[in-house]
């Protein structure tokens, strides 16, 4: 695959425009009615942009993480990102950054996520993000786009901010559904990763078998998207580019936590990428990333040699 920058020489930029304190409390039993007590609670800096600089850094490399922040949480964020060694250059807002909760029941097997959608954010604020992220990217950099758009914010947002990086020398990496995906795609993204569910809405029909998966993954290309991956969970991921189609397939492990593991796949997808290494590889360190996510409590707090360990024991397969 060619590589349009120069691999080692640019930077990771991670735009969040709807982070997030993602609590977790796990508790004994799970009742639809009546009093359900915690046993233990965790709290961590999180939306899947945050969460893919927090991969990348535990894979070893390095990123910038922007995108709004808002009141006590969102001065909380920050300075846990930087005691995480993340740096950031953050837009602070006048809302105020939401709150995800995930309720875990392990003995019942039991996890739900009650996710906010964000406070309003204002039009002004949406133009300084823009500008902030045009202004900190240039040639050879990788600017990841991942994670929903809060209230406010137009669903364009994303293609615009492809436009602006794209027409600098950088590449973008996109990870959206729905609407925002749907008008990015327009801007040509470097590499999208959609996930099975999110590639049937963006196009309008099922795709559940291979065949339909490899003609959407041949489609995407063939409109000026060099890159395409569709996740498929605990089967690993399917990608595509020029070079031909790969199957990832990861070893089984015993699951402790779902939460990020899609944006630790990104992770390791962008930080490969970021290597210069062939797409193959840059699939294989994704699913790596992304197995190793399930292993831990807390999203993409996996430790670099369980991602090493699950990269040797993943396995590839050409299929085209």
């Amino acid at each position: 695959m060619r590589m349009p920058f120069t691999p080692l020489s640019g930077r990771i930029i991670t735009v969040n425009p709807n982070p997030a304190l993602d609590k977790t409390l796990v508790v004994d039993r799970f009742v639809k009615r009546g009093v359900v007590r915690v046993k233990e609670v965790y709290q961590y800096p999180s939306g899947k942009g945050i969460n893919v600089s927090r991969a990348i850094a535990r894979l070893g490399g390095s990123s910038i993480a922007t995108g709004f922040l808002g009141g006590p949480i969102g001065m909380w964020i920050e300075e846990s990102l930087k005691a995480e060694g993340i740096e950031c250059d953050f837009v602070f807002v006048k809302s105020c950054t939401r709150t995800s909760t995930t309720v875990r029941c392990d003995e019942e097997g039991i996890e739900v996520h009650i996710v906010e959608p964000g406070e309003d954010i204002e039009s002004d604020e949406v133009v300084e993000l823009l500008r902030k992220v045009e202004c900190l990217a240039s040639a050879n950099d990788i600017v990841v786009l991942s994670g929903s758009l809060p209230p406010g914010v137009p669903s364009d947002f994303y293609a615009r901010c492809i436009d602006g990086v794209q027409a600098k020398g950088a590449i973008a990496l996109l990870d959206a559904s729905k609407e925002a995906l749907i008008k990015a795609l327009c801007s040509k993204p470097f590499l999208i990763k959609p996930n099975e569910e999110e590639l049937a809405e963006t196009l309008g029909k099922p795709c559940q078998s291979e065949q339909q998966i490899f003609d959407a993954i041949k489609m995407f290309m063939s409109e000026g998207i060099s890159c395409v991956i569709i996740s498929q969970g605990e089967r690993g991921a399917i990608g595509g580019c020029e070079d031909g189609i790969w199957r990832a397939i990861p070893p089984r492990v015993e699951v402790v936590n779902t939460i990020g593991s899609g944006d630790a796949m990104l992770g390791g997808i962008a930080y490969a990428l970021w290597r210069g290494l062939e797409f193959d590889e840059v699939l294989r360190w994704g699913v790596a990333a992304g197995t190793a996510n399930v292993l831990v409590d807390g999203p993409c707090y996996f430790e670099t040699s369980m991602a090493i360990e699950i990269y040797k024991a993943v396995k590839l397969e050409r299929i085209l």
